[in-house]
């Protein structure tokens, strides 16, 4: 009930249709102050900024107050004994708004990187071209559409080792690569293919570090291989042997 108390006053405040946004960062730093007079030694939150109180430890135990002095409400000390870490690691996480803004842009920056395809929309180039259904840039045009039909897929000639490259455009530590292969049919034609890894063109970046070998990739299927990073530029898929077709629907190149 204590708890409930504390959120009672900012619930009934915000229940409007007005314009909130220049008062409501104010109040719930005032929220949050409170709430964490709670479970927080004072003298820790004494003069403490809306920074701080997103990066105060809750898990340091010198930190907190003793159970027995908690006002948190009959009936509830023995929930806060299992969660009160998460009790209040929750209520920070779900103010980011408290948060500089540097901070949040230098989080939203890193998370791009960890999730953006390095291969989207690079130059690519391939060891032939069966017609123009099955250009190289296909396979980087951000479609998994995996019907060959509908030119979103790569498709080499018959030949001896066939192989697909893309350019980065730059040296990345590259530790996943996620392969779509052919749907209408043909599926089983991309088994043994290689992924390779480097910054050499020597027999057109075939000879590059080996990072994972495709075994099996049902019809119309994503797979992903990770794998220890290894630094290169260009990424390769190869298939060595004779009389050989290879096809690609969608190759994405990560770097975490």
């Amino acid at each position: 009930m204590a708890i409930s108390r504390t959120f009672s006053t900012f619930l009934t405040k915000y229940q409007t249709d007005e314009p909130v946004m220049p008062f409501i960062s104010k109040d719930l730093i005032m929220l949050m102050k409170s709430l964490l007079k709670k479970f927080i030694k004072e003298e820790i939150l004494n003069d403490i900024t809306a920074l701080q109180m997103v990066r105060l430890d809750t898990t340091d135990k010198k930190a907190r107050k003793q159970l027995k002095i908690l006002d948190i409400g009959l009936g509830a000390e023995g929930i806060i004994k299992v969660s009160m870490d998460v009790l209040v690691i929750l209520l920070l996480a779900l103010l980011p708004g408290l948060c500089d803004t540097k901070l949040m842009a230098d989080m939203r920056r890193s998370e791009r990187q960890i999730s953006r395809d390095l291969a989207l929309g690079g130059k690519t180039a391939q060891s032939s071209t069966f017609n123009f259904l099955g250009l190289a840039k296909h396979a980087v045009d951000g479609n998994r559409n995996s019907n060959f039909l509908y030119g979103s897929c790569t498709h080499t000639n018959l030949e001896n080792n066939p192989w697909w490259r893309v350019d980065l455009m730059g040296v990345y530590k590259i530790s996943r690569v996620t392969i779509t292969n052919r749907g209408d049919c043909c599926g089983e034609w991309l088994s043994g293919a290689q992924i390779r890894i480097g910054n050499s063109l020597n027999s057109n970046g075939n000879n590059n570090e080996l990072a994972a070998t495709i075994w099996s990739i049902p019809n119309g299927g994503t797979e992903t291989y990770t794998f220890k990073h290894i630094k290169g530029r260009y990424v390769n898929i190869v298939l060595p042997g004779i009389f050989k077709i290879l096809i690609l629907c969608e190759v994405e190149v990560y770097s975490r």
